[in-house]
């Protein structure tokens, strides 16, 4: 696969990185992988990967090596690349995707904002409140329990 553009990266760390890419797409180590359970998800491209392509469900080496190109541009590029992969195959929901894309991303960048952080905060305020409003109040200074 060759990678070109801004983020494309040359001389001798891409040839090593490319060569370790290639190495991790061949046919026999994609077919060792299909059924098993050797990857662990934990691993952000091999997460994906095996995201795209659950290893119980999948039908050989193809659909592992198409899940694991899409899986390097998404983790390269983000989920618009998913965009750019519809638009060079023609397909008639890239508007809707890119649409789709669009909101996932306003999402992720909105819980790492600030404003963010305090709508979440607010909401288990909220939860919290509601929680003690349907209880009661369980405990108030001053009480004495010793009757």
């Amino acid at each position: 696969m060759a990678i070109v553009g801004n983020n494309s990266m040359g001389g001798a760390l891409g040839s090593a990185i490319k060569q370790t890419d290639d190495d991790l797409l061949k046919k026999e180590l994609l077919e060792r992988c299909v059924g098993g359970f050797t990857q662990n998800n934990n691993e952000s491209d091999n997460g994906l990967i095996w995201k795209i392509t659950p290893k119980h469900l999948s039908g050989g080496a193809v659909p592992v090596q198409i899940a694991a190109h899409t899986s390097a541009c998404i983790f390269n590029e983000g989920e618009t690349s998913q965009v750019k992969i519809l638009e060079t195959l023609k397909s008639a929901l890239w508007l809707k995707l890119s649409r789709l894309c669009e909101l996932i991303a306003e999402r992720h960048a909105q819980a790492t904002t600030r404003e963010g952080r305090m709508a979440r905060r607010q909401t288990q305020i909220d939860v919290s409140e509601a929680e003690t409003d349907a209880e009661g109040l369980l405990y108030v200074a001053g009480i004495d329990d010793s009757m």
